[in-house]
């Protein structure tokens, strides 16, 4: 098995003199990195839970909790009437939020029960057993993974605290899943937390809380990407089990998004075996190979049990959930919005350029050059994030809706989440150069009888130069 990328033992230092407090504390964080990332998933957990739900339930996530209900053995008909009525309470409790700082009208009586009772008129509608209403229900009756998981927490918490408290469940995981990923790619444990912690403060941890999939979601694919990373080193019989069950457990939230995923890992695999020569191997050709038939085989079997297809979610897209009638041609459409909307996101990232600048700079610090073991183990992990990547853009292709973009397209965050804690790795091997240097210098003086440092020892574990040299 080759070494992993990024050096994070002090054998040098060890080998040279007695561990002291300071070199024991260092071992035990990083043989327990796991419990530094977990306080921060709790902490985020508990200050998500001191904010409490900041947004209303959307249509949607009342067809998650629809679904949940079901499951829980509630009627169709009990539990979209008890569905709608936890969203018209958010819907209620979100315009009590606004009102109570407008300056205007937080002088004004409490609108909350105006909010609620348009909401529930609108529920009457949306509840009716229409064709058009079950075209919608049918696309969440598809998608199991999220209420599946849900259930526990509506059970005990009710339809609209317990989505929300899944999510925020699957958030804190997926930055945990961060975390590890970069600790086995062999990043210190202060860096792998500073990338958990990217994770969670960035959109990937905003839109994740939201009473919908993409918590659970962004959860399903760390764990994948975790997978791809042992296949890409050669650690086949580890690394191919977790990137099966990530690839699964994306599939069973969004089917549609278990196969765009699918051809994410092919293409991305693909990517790394041309640019990456030390990724030449039967783990990255069983990565592509196996992304392209999953992506086949994912697709093919939601058809045979019966899920709407592509063109059926492209419908709801063009019809506003099936409130209008069908377009015929939803395919050219697509392509249509897709010019309009990609020169719209170009000129929103021209105003504020945020995305861009963050996630192309992770992804220059993964791909960038150097010593060749150190470039090489960095592009692996850049292709890695570059999966997430791809998986974020061709979500946001098949559904380019300029109000939903940044949630479905969240991943494009990844490689900012991946390689921004390259800074911190840098940051951390310099000020461990640092401590050395002075002891270093004395053992060479002593080495030589004091002359000129015949024998200075080479450069210290962790320096730019060292740094992806060995690991893991």
């Amino acid at each position: 098995m080759p070494p992993a990328p990024f050096r994070t033992d002090d054998s040098a230092a060890s080998a040279q003199a007695p561990p002291g407090p300071a070199l024991r504390a260092r071992r035990v964080l990083r043989t327990r990195w796991w419990a530094g990332a977990l306080l921060v998933a709790l902490v985020f957990a508990a200050l998500q839970g001191l904010a409490g739900p900041r947004v209303a339930m959307n249509g949607d996530a009342v067809q998650y909790a629809r679904v949940a209900l079901g499951y829980l053995g509630e009627s169709p008909s009990e539990a979209a009437v008890r569905a709608w009525d936890a969203g018209c309470v958010s819907t209620g409790d979100a315009a009590r939020r606004i009102t109570s700082v407008d300056p205007i009208r937080f002088r004004e009586p409490d609108t909350e029960g105006d909010s609620i009772a348009a909401c529930e008129r609108q529920a009457r509608h949306f509840a009716r057993p229409d064709a058009g209403t079950r075209r919608y229900e049918q696309i969440f009756e598809s998608r199991i993974g999220y209420p599946l998981l849900s259930v526990p927490a509506v059970a005990v918490l009710g339809p609209r605290l317990g989505l929300w408290a899944t999510a925020v469940g699957c958030t804190a995981a997926a930055g945990f899943l961060a975390a590890a990923l970069l600790t086995a790619a062999g990043l210190r444990p202060l860096s792998a937390i500073a990338g958990e912690a990217v994770f969670l403060l960035c959109p990937l941890g905003e839109w994740g809380v939201h009473p919908l999939a993409e918590g659970a979601l962004n959860a399903a694919v760390l764990l994948g990407l975790l997978g791809v990373w042992w296949l890409l080193r050669r650690r086949l019989l580890l690394g191919g089990p977790v990137c099966l069950a990530g690839l699964v457990a994306t599939s069973v939230i969004k089917y549609s998004s278990g196969a765009l995923f699918a051809t994410a890992l092919a293409l991305a695999a693909a990517g790394c075996a041309l640019t990456v020569r030390q990724a030449r191997h039967r783990g990255t050709l069983l990565l592509g190979a196996g992304g392209a038939v999953a992506a086949v085989l994912i697709t093919a079997g939601a058809a045979a049990a019966g899920a709407p297809g592509s063109t059926e979610t492209l419908q709801d897209t063009f019809t506003r959930h099936y409130h209008r009638s069908d377009v015929p041609n939803p395919w050219g459409l697509l392509i249509e919005l897709n010019l309009r909307f990609w020169l719209y996101f170009l000129r929103e990232q021209a105003f504020l350029p945020t995305l861009l600048v963050l996630s192309g700079a992770g992804l220059w610090l993964l791909m960038r050059g150097g010593r060749a073991d150190a470039a090489a183990g960095r592009r692996t992990l850049g292709w890695v994030s570059l999966a997430g990547l791809l998986l974020g853009v061709l979500t946001v292709c098949a559904h380019p809706v300029v109000y939903e973009y940044q949630r479905l397209g969240a991943l494009i965050w990844l490689p900012a989440v991946l390689g921004l804690p390259l800074l911190a790795e840098a940051l951390l091997a310099a000020r461990a150069r640092a401590r050395r240097a002075p002891a270093a210098a004395r053992r060479a003086g002593a080495g030589d009888g004091g002359g000129e440092g015949r024998n200075t020892p080479a450069e210290p574990p962790g320096s730019p130069e060292t740094l992806g040299a060995s690991g893991r």
